[in-house]
């Protein structure tokens, strides 16, 4: 069955895949059992993932998130393969779509970065000051937790869990960034659950709360969601002009 394979194979992830890793991969499935008609791994074949990228396309989904989706299925099979649940990976010699536009990205000039801390409300510009002066990458940052603060060497410490790398590291705390992090746990002890409007995701708001994480969403929930960061960095992009 298609469900429950594709359930071990989140199951298998989480114990040795990054947070935002099983996310993505559990948001791609997803999509694709949602608009797949079957339900054995035996119906899948390349023309069937041919017609699921065609009904995609359709929806105006772009070619580079309907390759990913279909990466991640193989990224499904090949492990099922590798565990002896199915015998060969039927997908294994189909192309990917042809992407007009790959995704590009520039570091911002120090105008810009200027004008990006200015326009921001203070929440968010605390999480943009934690990433200019750190490096961190997203992951790093959504996982950080008071204990992983070296109060004493004035460091950040990065586990093996959540470096890309798997290794541990340690970053220097820039003094406006210590300034940030002694407020935040000054505050902690002030966070409450955050509230939403229809009663499923308000209880999963309730489930998700943390006092534990340095950054978290206005919720107070774990900066873990593939895409709450990069739309509100998009939003203040384009406030700041």
């Amino acid at each position: 069955d298609l469900h429950e394979l594709r359930n071990d194979f989140l199951r298998s992830g989480r114990q040795g895949l990054r947070a935002g890793t099983v996310e993505r991969y559990e948001t791609c499935l997803e999509n694709f059992l949602g608009s797949f008609a079957g339900t054995s791994v035996k119906q899948i074949n390349p023309e069937a993932v041919r017609k699921y990228r065609e009904k995609r396309l359709e929806q105006k989904t772009a070619a580079r998130t309907v390759n990913m989706e279909v990466t991640v299925l193989g990224t499904l099979l090949r492990w099922a393969v590798k565990e002896k649940r199915i015998g060969s990976n039927p997908l294994g010699e189909m192309q990917q779509l042809p992407e007009d536009h790959k995704k590009e990205g520039r570091a911002l000039s120090d105008a810009e970065v200027r004008s990006l801390l200015a326009t921001s409300e203070e929440h968010y510009r605390d999480i943009w000051y934690a990433f200019l002066t750190t490096g961190m990458r997203k992951d790093e940052l959504a996982c950080l937790t008071f204990r992983e603060i070296d109060w004493d060497a004035c460091e950040l410490v990065v586990r093996r869990g959540t470096d890309k790398k798997h290794k541990l590291k340690r970053i220097p705390i820039e003094p406006g960034l210590l300034e940030i992090l002694q407020k935040q746990l000054v505050g902690r002890k002030d966070r409450t659950p955050g509230t939403a409007r229809f009663p499923k995701i308000a209880a999963r708001v309730r489930a998700a709360f943390s006092r534990d994480h340095v950054f978290t969403t206005k919720e107070n929930t774990p900066l873990t969601h593939r895409s709450n960061l990069y739309h509100a960095f998009l939003r203040y992009c384009k406030a700041a002009g």
